[in-house]
């Protein structure tokens, strides 16, 4: 049977505590991964909604986290250009506030034709 004993006064603790701190202090710095960011910013979070990947502050600025879904709008423009006789005539485009990025404008016995509206941005809608 082997004994051991180990007698310490006060100020040995000093040179025991700061053994066990360099030690310590040295584990960390050997491995310490220098190649990753200690911060991120919002464009570093990467994540996915609906299927579709964004970084973080797409995801903010799009409204798109939180209690609320938030739709893509679009204004239409005022477009009665089409003239001329007919049955009947669908006016899609008249200024409207849409969901949809384009418009279409229908008289009957004429083409109809496809009109792009404007980029409002997103609208906010709670749950």
């Amino acid at each position: 049977m082997v004994k051991m004993s180990l007698e310490m006064k006060k100020r040995d603790i000093i040179w025991v505590s700061l053994i066990v701190v360099l030690l310590g202090v040295g584990i960390v710095a050997a491995t310490w991964d220098s190649t990753k960011s200690m911060f991120h910013n919002s464009e570093d979070v990467k994540i996915t909604i609906g299927g579709v990947d964004y970084n973080l502050q797409e995801a903010i600025d799009g409204g798109m986290l939180g209690g609320e879904t938030s739709v893509k709008v679009y204004k239409c423009p005022d477009d009665y250009s089409i003239t001329g006789g007919g049955d009947w005539a669908s006016y899609g485009c008249i200024g409207q506030i849409s969901y949809k990025p384009n418009c279409t404008n229908i008289v009957y016995g004429q083409a109809a034709y496809v009109i792009d509206c404007d980029y409002l941005g997103y609208l906010k809608v709670s749950n």
